[in-house]
């Protein structure tokens, strides 16, 4: 079960964490030309062409964003796997040319305007789907082959991306999941869809100036009285309207001082519900004291 730490960390793993990405990256593009799609298969004149992440330019293209928190320690082999097959949920709903980012609190690539670590987009799986996005037609192996490549390059990027949640050299050294939220929220990568999709791999439990939710008497009230808060206008979120979010709770084996787990999922509930979320569904990693 995993136990959070807030020791200082060396910073030695930032480059292999960045190369393991661009190697992700890399890879899509070679696994295209064996595949025979990718650039190859859009080289016509006068046809549209996807870009390097596979994404056809739409007005109000759908947006899934998957937030990792690497604030964690000593994660159990399922839990892992349940890292992966959330994220994979989260790929599988994404209807087709979907946008699909993938943020991390990890040391190289954390910051106050967090960036995806890696992106790419859904193919259309039928002709049905290439002809409501307007793009080329395909024949159904060439199809076939274009789907099965992009979920193999999403699931091999977030093999490397999920490795490096338990490397040491890039856990975060604090948590401050409020603020991490507020910058997705408003980042610019993640505007401008009539529809999007949020999940969010955490324990939930907020560590910074804002409060130390389950370690300090009195930082994590309801969130109706929290959000009363004059802090909290400074972590308030833009709002998640027309986003359905999917939390994937980390609960905690050690013993929650001031908080119990079922009211760290209420919290998560109400504050995702209370800032304009369509849909909001808490699903608790092995559940552990205070239950």
């Amino acid at each position: 079960m995993a136990n959070r730490k807030r020791g200082s960390r060396s910073r030695r793993g930032g480059n292999s964490y960045r190369n393991a990405i661009l190697i992700s990256a890399s890879a899509f593009i070679v696994l295209g030309g064996i595949g025979g799609f990718g650039f190859a298969g859009y080289q016509y004149a006068n046809t549209e062409r996807a870009d390097e992440n596979l994404c056809f330019a739409r007005h109000n293209q759908h947006q899934t964003a998957i937030w990792i928190d690497y604030s964690l320690q000593g994660m159990t082999s399922a839990q892992l796997r349940d890292y992966m097959a959330g994220a994979l949920g989260a790929y599988d709903r994404t209807p087709a040319n979907g946008r699909v980012m993938v943020v991390t609190t990890g040391q190289s690539a954390h910051g106050n305007l967090p960036m995806p670590v890696f992106t790419i987009c859904k193919p259309a799986a039928t002709e049905a789907e290439q002809q409501a996005l307007g793009i080329p037609v395909e024949g159904k192996p060439q199809r076939d082959r274009t789907v099965t490549v992009a979920r193999t390059t999403f699931i091999k990027a977030m093999e490397q991306v999920i490795a490096s949640a338990g490397d040491k050299d890039q856990q975060a050294k604090a948590s401050p999941i409020l603020e991490q939220l507020r910058a997705v929220s408003r980042a610019d990568w993640y505007q401008g869809a009539s529809t999007r999709s949020f999940l969010a791999i955490t324990d939930g439990i907020e560590n910074s100036k804002v409060g130390k939710f389950c370690f300090q008497k009195g930082d994590m009230p309801p969130f109706a009285s929290f959000s009363a808060k004059p802090q909290y206008q400074w972590v308030k979120p833009s709002a998640f309207a027309d986003t359905d979010v999917r939390v994937l709770l980390v609960e905690m084996d050690v013993n929650l001082l001031y908080c119990t787990n079922a009211e760290l999922r209420q919290w998560w509930r109400d504050y995702f519900a209370g800032n304009g979320a369509a849909s909001v569904d808490v699903i608790p990693l092995q559940p552990g004291v205070g239950s």
